[in-house]
């Protein structure tokens, strides 16, 4: 038998390409891949062969995975972003960390600031763009790491507490969603023209500071005010650092094919599952910000597996 040939093993490497294609691209099951391959290709084919041959995916995408690993701690800017996932029952998280043109994903048993520094390190000093979970306040204060936060979720939270009966604190949001807006249209226009003075936009961030740090007497308020008063700089970072986002919906636009994925498969079943979802959501993602063919990826990865140094980039 030819070399090659062994190597491939039972299913060769564009079929098993396309079967991995198919399980987290378009979110087929196992049951589904068998049901594939019996009905369209001619084969019997049982599922824990299956199983075994998106292991060989993931053994041919573990280098270029470790490489992404390693890429994270050197990239400038990251948007971070996390969301539940299940294996047997136990609670796990998957994170998401999301550069300009790379997207690693990372399955972990906790959701504090550990799992962040099991992958930036405890020295990462590079800018993040979060939501206003606790674990990104102890992580970036721990390495002293400028933050960005997200204020597509502030602005949730003022329109929540518009719902509020007092007409006071109503026409405190009022003020403060007005002055947001008037900052977010400015951003825009700057955006379409860099070199536009950055003055007005500065002056824009100063009056939303003011505006949301005035609040009414009431608990509601004052906790928003304070969120602010505390860690206003963190909100308006982008203003000084254009290449910095207000929000973090790069990170939740890159989660969003995750939650639909693990939604369809329930989770993961051992860590050798954790470890293959994690490397081929990360392909998934990366190719799709490259604009790059993921199928044609993970052949390349499969042709070139027998050789690591060949492994693609």
């Amino acid at each position: 038998m030819p070399r090659h040939i062994r190597r491939e093993g039972f299913v060769g490497n564009r079929l098993t390409a396309a079967l991995a294609f198919l399980n987290l691209k378009a979110h087929a099951s196992h049951t589904a891949l068998a049901a594939f391959l019996r009905e369209v290709c001619g084969e019997e084919v049982s599922r824990g062969q299956i199983v075994k041959t998106l292991h060989r995916v993931s053994d041919s995408l573990e280098a270029p995975y470790r490489e992404a690993l390693g890429r994270l701690r050197k990239e400038p800017i990251l948007n971070i972003d996390e969301t539940g996932h299940r294996e047997r029952g136990r609670r796990f998280w998957t994170w998401v960390f999301r550069a300009g043109d790379l997207s690693v994903f990372h399955i972990d048993k906790t959701r504090g600031a550990k799992a962040l520094k099991s992958v930036l390190g405890a020295k990462y000093k590079g800018t993040i763009g979060c939501d206003y979970y606790s674990s990104y306040h102890k992580y970036l204060k721990d390495t002293g790491a400028p933050g960005q936060f997200c204020l597509a979720h502030f602005i949730r939270d003022l329109r929540f507490l518009k719902e509020h009966s007092e007409p006071e604190t109503n026409r405190y949001v009022n003020r403060s969603l007005a002055a947001m807006r008037r900052l977010f249209r400015l951003h825009h226009r700057l955006r379409e023209n860099p070199e536009q003075d950055r003055r007005e936009l500065v002056q824009a961030g100063e009056k939303l500071r003011r505006t949301i740090i005035d609040a009414p007497s009431n608990p509601k308020a004052e906790n928003i005010a304070k969120r602010f008063r505390v860690n206003g700089d963190s909100y308006l970072r982008f203003i000084i650092h254009p290449e910095v986002e207000p929000t973090n919906n790069r990170a939740e636009q890159a989660i969003r094919h995750v939650v639909i994925d693990c939604a369809a498969s329930q989770g993961t079943r051992s860590p050798n599952g954790r470890a293959y979802k994690e490397r081929m959501w990360t392909a998934i993602a990366t190719c799709a910000q490259r604009g790059v063919s993921v199928f044609n990826y993970i052949l390349d990865a499969l042709t070139t597996t027998a050789n690591p140094a060949t492994a693609p980039p």
